[in-house]
């Protein structure tokens, strides 16, 4: 049976001061770094009673101390030692005094935490999701029972199908609050969703499937043949064999029909032909199925194709952006179908204001038979 002080002697052996903290060696040297060199973020674990907050409780003390001692402890004496030593009795009561400071101390139970607590601790937006997107998913959802049936040869049960697409809504109405845009509702949400199902469902079932769903991790490479750190993750709705061929379908739902410039200039197929090919061996194409939510609903499919140069350019864009990060350049991307209903749509229409730079105009020197020939 394992032993631990009782909080009266805890509370009576408060630490004044490091030469006061038994153990935690490591903890004490990180405190020691951050009052010299400045603080940054810290996350402590460890079992009850071992001295985690304690620790802490000193580090920050000693942070906002005005008159903090060679050896880096807190004085004791000024205003913030005395205004911070007076909360001590209560667990996190130490850190009252802080309200108002730079610093900030967030006591988290991490056994019980909840995602609406720590979005409220960051300062997250509410979560929110459009009724398009929960339509998309609660699609695919039916779709992927539906091929999984054809792919285990079982007779084709079209409730379960319809069952599987109610859930999925469902569970994300648990999740998230459903943003409908004005006109729309839940019902009619889920009466458009069913006959989207139901009318793919009339179509000549897909034959050879391999996969359904598949989650593919795979490396990407430039158009130098150079690996890049960061790795490409592709889900693929199902993927079907013919002929000794592979065909990606990518399932759509959209609010109109896909034009052949919207899927020639979209950089899913790259994806998901770079991660067969490093994952079969084979080359593929790509099937994309469009459920068009028009009046009168149809299905839409169109076939497309990428080569190694095109796999090699999605590396080289990947390594451009991972260096745009690195420098932490961000920008807005912004569209018409997921910022009406984003969470962020405010922040982001905000984002640059005040922090345009100056424009300077700067007279270039033009070579003279360069302007001519311009001219000409």
């Amino acid at each position: 049976m394992s032993w631990s002080p009782p909080p009266s002697w805890i509370q009576r052996w408060f630490p004044e001061r490091w030469s006061e903290i038994a153990g935690n060696a490591a903890i004490k040297n990180l405190w020691m770094n951050f009052l010299m060199n400045g603080l940054c973020n810290l996350l402590i674990t460890g079992p009850n009673r071992s001295g985690k907050t304690r620790v802490v409780s000193l580090g920050v003390r000693a942070q906002v101390c005005t008159a903090r001692t060679s050896t880096h402890d807190p004085c004791g004496k000024c205003a913030a030692c005395k205004a911070l030593g007076e909360g001590r009795t209560v667990h996190n009561g130490v850190f009252a005094a802080m309200s108002g400071s730079e610093y900030s101390y967030h006591p988290i139970d991490c056994e019980n935490v909840t995602v609406e607590e720590l979005d409220a601790l960051l300062g997250i937006p509410s979560r929110s999701i459009s009724s398009g997107l929960v339509l998309g998913s609660a699609v695919h959802a039916g779709l992927a029972e539906y091929h999984r049936q054809l792919k285990d040869q079982e007779t084709i049960n079209h409730d379960g199908i319809l069952k599987t697409f109610r859930d999925c809504w469902d569970e994300k109405e648990a999740k998230e609050t459903v943003v409908y845009k004005d006109g729309d509702n839940r019902d009619d949400g889920i009466a458009q969703g069913l006959h989207l199902l139901e009318l793919y469902l009339q179509q000549a079932p897909p034959e050879g499937i391999v996969a359904i769903e598949e989650r593919i991790l795979v490396p990407l490479y430039n158009s130098h043949g150079e690996y890049l750190e960061t790795p490409l993750v592709a889900i693929a709705d199902l993927i079907t064999s013919a002929e000794e061929s592979l065909t990606v379908r990518e399932f759509k739902t959209s609010g109109r029909a896909y034009s052949s410039s919207d899927v020639e200039s979209s950089l899913q197929p790259t994806c998901y032909v770079h991660a067969v090919r490093q994952t079969f061996g084979k080359d593929a194409n790509v099937e994309y199925t469009v459920l068009v939510k028009t009046k009168t609903p149809k299905v839409q499919r169109i076939l497309t194709s990428r080569y190694a140069e095109d796999c090699g350019r999605l590396g080289d864009l990947v390594e451009t952006i991972q260096r745009a990060v690195d420098f932490n350049v961000f920008y807005p991307v912004e569209n018409a179908m997921n910022c009406s209903t984003c969470a962020y749509r405010q922040p982001c229409r905000e984002w640059g204001q005040g922090t345009k730079p100056e424009s300077n105009l700067v007279q270039l020197e033009i070579p003279q038979e360069v302007a001519l020939c311009s001219l000409n």
